[in-house]
């Protein structure tokens, strides 16, 4: 019976510190991918009967769902920011350039948007 409530304290113990890593992720940036891949680690080193105690999991799959979605964000930024900087100087064969740079721009969506860090370049090259 003793040997059993140590199990059972000893498998709450590892569950609440894993639990503890998954709370310790916070709001996800791109900048949250070394504490979600150690929330991840700790969990999946768990034993099976260690996992059915941890209560926040889902906010480790939330965590890593959104990890990659910023990751696409910032991708997609990457490019057009690259397309922004291919313009060069503005010239009057800069017409092509520009329009497939606003187009890029434009496709994004308002989270990309924000992370196009030379959108005022776009703007200037328009005018």
């Amino acid at each position: 019976m003793l040997e059993a409530a140590e199990e059972a304290e000893k498998n709450k113990a590892a569950a609440d510190a894993v639990a503890g890593k998954i709370e310790a992720i916070g709001e996800v940036t791109l900048a949250s991918e070394d504490k979600i891949a150690a929330a991840r680690g700790a969990y999946d080193a768990l034993t099976d009967e260690q996992k059915a105690l941890v209560t926040n999991y889902n906010l480790l799959t939330e965590a890593e769902q959104k990890l990659e979605d910023a990751k696409a964000d910032k991708a997609a930024a990457d490019n057009v920011v690259a397309k922004i900087e291919a313009i060069g100087e503005v010239t009057l064969d800069s017409e092509d350039k520009i329009a497939t740079a606003r187009d890029a721009y434009d496709a994004l969506t308002d989270d990309q948007k924000a992370l196009v860090i030379n959108s005022n370049m776009l703007t200037d090259a328009e005018q």
